[in-house]
């Protein structure tokens, strides 16, 4: 991240009237933070939240971002810097005095964000959930390259719609989660990392495929399912035989599980699993 100072987006508003008297005392408050388009082709974003529910969704061509969130403010402030220089926002909620995250039930459920990045520039994206409920559109924007971290979260992640632009690499972490995606064949991604920890997690590779796509897995305890399109040439290297759970229409040989069609098939989706207790199914779909 630049050391340049950072400047406040081109509209920043605090509104202070928030409702009080909740029963478990919270002060809620409402921030948005947004800017259009000044001639920037590509954008870095980071997103970081504790807490709360967050939605995700592509903008339209003149809006670099915005974002509108609703927080705690006894125990959160809010996130909203745009450096022009290097074109870079920091947007989302952190806990006040940087310690460890405690925050009640109903305070989860009391905070919202909801963020709208640019469909139009290039955008490398960054995001850092903790115990928050997520909903995220990644399709229709221009990704080159993206991470996702989810821990003690739900996220339920989509490409509804092509990529606008090749991904480079798209990697995901996720520690005590649930964590869903879909749409991945419409990702355009090089590389798709996936490593998790304890919890479930669904990788969906449906989608419109343009070239060929790599995915690198680990999963450290509970499970993850792969769900791949039929007509799919797809190959798989493990090093635990017994962690992939009824592989069929795959020939194996020497830990390598070959689909019936890989050299037949017009795409290629080559993966390497690496996991310890955790387990994965792979499943066709149509």
């Amino acid at each position: 991240m630049s050391n340049r100072p950072w400047m406040v987006g081109t509209l920043l508003a605090l509104s202070l009237g928030g409702g009080t008297g909740l029963a478990h005392a919270q002060t809620m408050r409402s921030f948005s933070a947004a800017r259009q388009v000044h001639g920037e082709t590509n954008i870095t974003a980071t997103i970081r939240l504790a807490s709360g529910t967050l939605r995700l969704a592509p903008g339209g061509a003149s809006l670099l971002y915005n974002m509108e969130v609703v927080f705690d403010a006894d125990r959160f402030k809010p996130l909203g810097t745009f450096d022009p220089v290097a074109s870079e926002v920091v947007l989302g909620l952190e806990s006040i005095g940087g310690g460890g995250l405690r925050v009640s039930k109903a305070a989860q459920l009391d905070q919202t964000a909801n963020v709208v990045l640019s469909s139009a520039v290039d955008l490398t994206f960054d995001a850092r959930l903790e115990a928050v409920n997520a909903e995220l559109e990644l399709g229709g924007m221009r990704l080159v390259a993206f991470t996702l971290h989810n821990n003690g979260s739900r996220t339920v992640a989509r490409f509804s719609q092509p990529n606008r632009a090749v991904c480079r690499r798209g990697e995901f972490r996720a520690g005590a989660a649930e964590f869903k995606v879909s749409g991945l064949g419409n990702s355009r991604c090089q590389t798709i990392a996936f490593h998790g920890g304890v919890g479930t997690a669904m990788l969906d590779f449906s989608g419109i495929w343009r070239s060929d796509m790599r995915l690198e897995a680990s999963m450290a305890a509970g499970g993850l399912t792969i769900k791949l399109p039929r007509g799919l040439g797809v190959s798989m290297t493990t090093d635990n035989f017994l962690a992939i759970l009824d592989p069929q229409g795959f020939i194996e040989r020497d830990g390598e599980y070959t689909s019936q069609n890989y050299g037949q098939a017009e795409r290629h989706l080559d993966i390497s699993l690496k996991t310890s207790l955790g387990q994965v199914t792979v499943l066709w779909v149509d």
